[in-house]
């Protein structure tokens, strides 16, 4: 059964390009809502990292959050690359099954926040605006030297993670242990390919700098002054050049949890007035 499984999975999904359909945590799908959020989370995460935000909701809004291909409860095919591409059609596909037809509010975190930007750039007719939570958005054209030496340093970073998995698995567990980072991270041996294959695809060798640009929906970006994983000049120059584009600087790290938690809920809030 397991062998069939694995050769319709390549037919269907790799060969016919049928998006996946992904496992959805939370739903509310209920007529007249005043807004539909679609919550995407980051690298390493699951759905449940949404689960604070969306208890703070008012009822008179419609959510779905799911986990990403490769994470949580979601399928994790050995042969994916797992970029922002093959995200972002499967998060329209688990859209569109749970009956999520009309122009929705993205809101994505980390890895998720690039997925965001992949949707709105392919599907421009299903995006009402973007909220983007510590979006790490690289500039990976050549010729800009002002923040070489941070990014620089990130992708040594993640180029050594990459060579040590075992590496990851203990530093998550760790800061788990601490409370450093969210509960709802789950880097673990089985989600430890789809992990390795979106920091290679999606976050080291993105161009989510050059689409973003291309986006005209209101656009609201928040980053925390705290964060090493984000480049606030990048974050910046990309608001002051766009007018749809706003960047909010919080005192906070990467992770959404308490300020940081507060300050998004109140901006969901606000998209509602």
């Amino acid at each position: 059964m397991g062998s069939m499984t694995s050769v319709f999975d390549v037919i269907v999904h790799r060969m016919l390009r049928v998006a996946y359909t992904l496992n959805v945590r939370y739903k509310r799908i209920l007529p007249g809502a005043k807004v539909t959020y679609v919550f995407i989370h980051g690298l390493g995460d699951t759905a449940d990292l949404w689960a604070g935000t969306i208890g703070e909701l008012p009822h008179n809004v419609n959510y779905i959050a799911m986990d990403l291909v490769g994470f949580g409860d979601s399928p994790k095919p050995a042969w994916a690359r797992y970029d922002a591409k093959m995200q972002a059609r499967s998060v329209l596909q688990t859209c569109l099954a749970s009956g999520i037809f009309g122009p929705v509010t993205v809101v994505g975190h980390s890895l998720g926040a690039l997925v965001a930007v992949e949707f709105a750039r392919r599907y421009p007719l299903a995006v009402r605006r973007l909220i983007l939570c510590s979006p790490p958005i690289y500039d990976t054209q050549p010729g800009r030297a002002a923040r070489q030496l941070q990014q620089n340093a990130l992708h040594r970073i993640y180029g050594e993670l990459a060579k040590n998995p075992k590496l990851i698995m203990n530093a998550y567990a760790f800061g788990k242990k601490l409370r450093l980072i969210n509960q709802s991270f789950q880097v673990t041996p089985e989600t430890l390919p789809a992990f390795l294959a979106s920091l290679q695809t999606s976050i080291m060798n993105q161009d989510t700098i050059q689409h973003i640009e291309r986006i005209h929906v209101p656009i609201v970006i928040i980053d925390g002054q705290f964060d090493v994983l984000t480049i606030n000049s990048i974050l910046k120059q990309i608001a002051k050049r766009h007018k749809n584009m706003r960047l909010i600087t919080i005192p906070a790290a990467h992770v959404i949890m308490g300020r940081y938690q507060k300050q998004l809920v109140s901006l969901l809030r606000e998209q509602l007035q």
